[in-house]
């Protein structure tokens, strides 16, 4: 059963709904909703109709926002829920936080590795101090900067893609009303972590 299936029970039993009367609000039938909370079918595709489901169980804020990815999550491919569920991501918030943290941390052991300080990190790449400080604790970073950090640190193969990767996964999955091609970004991203296991195996990591 997906989260979304477990989730959508929840909140049938908060707002006191019947799977019959929650079908009749949204349009649709008993038997369809009860395929749903039992997993047995996904999720409505049509986002319009989504947005009724939202709707009727008088769903705002993050809170909507949690429920219309884990629509989309519960539509996702198997490879994509399983590399989740084992981040222990249960929204867009957690990826974005996940990934900030991971990039934060990455860039600084680039540096302690290299006994690099910010101030000549900032100098090696022509940007503010402040902007690296700001990389530091997790602010997107831009592809022209992620670029000239790979290059200043003389990034290649494995460190490269990971470095690059993580850097997109903060930059471009989608949080609030920017939810477009989220599956389509993930589904790249899952590709990129194969591409980075069979370079580590190539490698002999």
């Amino acid at each position: 059963m997906s989260l979304f299936s477990n989730n959508l029970g929840a909140l049938l039993e908060r707002e006191g709904l019947s799977q019959s009367a929650f079908a009749r609000m949204v349009g649709g039938s008993q038997a369809q909703v009860s395929q749903v909370l039992r997993g047995v079918t996904k999720p409505p595709k049509d986002r319009k109709r989504l947005l009724r489901w939202a709707d009727a169980l008088r769903l705002e804020g993050q809170e909507r926002e949690r429920f219309l990815y884990e629509a989309d999550l519960a539509r996702s491919p198997a490879t994509v829920q399983r590399t989740l569920a084992n981040k222990g991501v249960a929204s867009p918030v957690d990826l974005h936080t996940e990934a900030m943290n991971d990039l934060g941390d990455y860039l600084q052991e680039l540096m302690e590795a290299n006994g690099i300080t910010a101030n000549q990190l900032a100098a090696g790449i022509e940007a503010d101090i402040k902007i690296i400080e700001q990389y530091l604790t997790g602010t997107p970073i831009p592809e022209n900067d992620v670029d000239s950090i790979a290059r200043f640190f003389r990034l290649e193969g494995t460190q490269r893609l990971r470095f690059r990767h993580l850097a997109e996964i903060w930059s471009t999955v989608p949080i609030g009303k920017a939810r477009k091609n989220f599956v389509e970004i993930l589904d790249r991203l899952i590709a990129d972590e194969e591409r980075l296991t069979a370079m580590r195996q190539a490698m002999g990591e």
